[in-house]
């Protein structure tokens, strides 16, 4: 059966947030992208609490490519302890699942930017 996840994370440049969009969709490891913010995140970091603001990725794609997900963002904005999340679509418009699905696989006919 066929799994589908949100993998998301929340970055604080707008424009790192944008290219990690572009690349995930050019490498077709998501069918899209939706990018929320901004926002203020909350949090404590090294004994402190922090307050910055921050840019939410949700990516919408297959579950076996998670690990491709995960090192893409992690070359794009290389940080300590970076959040990023995955939780599983239990159910959905089957149309867009089927989308996901064909968008999210190889085709070797197109370049990968």
């Amino acid at each position: 059966m066929r799994e589908f996840i949100q993998v998301i994370t929340a970055l604080n440049s707008e424009e790192v947030v944008r290219r990690i969009a572009d690349t995930l969709v050019a490498k077709r490891l998501a069918a899209s992208v939706w990018i929320s913010g901004p926002m203020i995140s909350t949090y404590r970091w090294k004994g402190e609490t922090e307050h910055t603001t921050d840019w939410v990725c949700t990516i919408n794609t297959r579950r076996e490519l998670y690990n491709d997900i995960e090192q893409t963002i992690k070359d794009l904005h290389p940080s300590e302890d970076l959040g990023i999340l995955a939780v599983p679509i239990v159910t959905g418009n089957q149309s867009y699942l089927d989308w996901i699905e064909q968008e999210t696989q190889s085709d070797t006919s197109r370049p990968v930017e």
